[in-house]
């Protein structure tokens, strides 16, 4: 049992590590960033890590091996909350035209009766 542990303990440590190295002034002193916002959080689903530097204070993402700019995401952020927003409101209203038209259709129904 202690063999399987420390082969275990050995193949972690021999797991290449990817450092990120900052984009603005290339320090490797980086470290992972908490997620500001449910967009943030959303995306980090999809793999999206956010990292700040220690030296400069900036603060980017990356997505693999792939370094994006923080005001890159920020814009990326907000079309994809404009778009989710104008979906909603998209929605909303076909389902209360839907609902109108539905109230529209038995008022006439009943006026006939009549």
């Amino acid at each position: 049992m202690e063999t399987m542990t420390g082969e275990k303990s050995e193949a972690r440590l021999a797991k290449p590590s990817i450092t990120a190295i900052c984009h603005k002034c290339g320090s490797q002193r980086v470290h992972r960033s908490r997620r500001k916002g449910a967009l943030e959080r959303i995306v980090a689903l999809a793999g999206l890590r956010f990292r700040r530097c220690h030296e400069c204070n900036a603060r980017f993402a990356t997505f693999g091996n792939s370094v994006l700019v923080k005001s890159d995401v920020d814009s990326l952020l907000r079309r994809v909350g404009i778009a989710l927003l104008m979906f909603v409101a998209l929605v909303v209203v076909v389902a209360i035209v839907m609902w109108f038209s539905g109230k529209q259709a038995s008022f006439s129904g009943a006026m006939v009766a009549f």
